[in-house]
């Protein structure tokens, strides 16, 4: 019952980003007004607050801004923030690695995770 009370409402217009992350894409937005892309993707353009979207692919490639071990639960978990390749963003997310390995400014790739019945976005180490 638990788990069930960190499931995500999937909004009608947020349903391609997730549906991006179960076939193993990043997707956001990008304005076709003001051309900006941007993440988060949110239902609105944050610089010409027009609503005119279109989903586009992200590379799915970053670099470590930040990252925390959080050791409250068992067993303790790493949540980073990742700077996007495309510089749009900041992505937080699990990161899967060991506090040890980690540096900021590493490269970081995409890792798409079954959990439940959906799939979120983590982070680990680019090989």
């Amino acid at each position: 019952m638990a788990d069930s009370y960190f499931q995500p409402y999937i909004s009608h217009s947020m349903r391609p980003f997730w549906n991006g992350l179960r076939d193993k894409k990043l997707l956001t937005l990008k304005c076709v007004r003001c051309s900006k892309s941007f993440f988060p993707p949110f239902f609105r353009c944050p610089f010409c607050l027009k609503k005119d979207l279109e989903w586009i692919e992200l590379s799915g490639l970053g670099i470590l801004y930040s990252w925390s071990e959080v050791k409250f639960v068992s067993p303790p978990y790493l949540i980073g923030v990742v700077e996007l390749k495309e510089k749009i963003g900041r992505s937080i997310a699990p990161i899967i690695a060991s506090s040890e390995t980690l540096k900021i400014g590493q490269s970081m790739q995409a890792e798409y995770i079954k959990w439940q019945n959906m799939t979120i976005l983590a982070w680990k180490p680019k090989k």
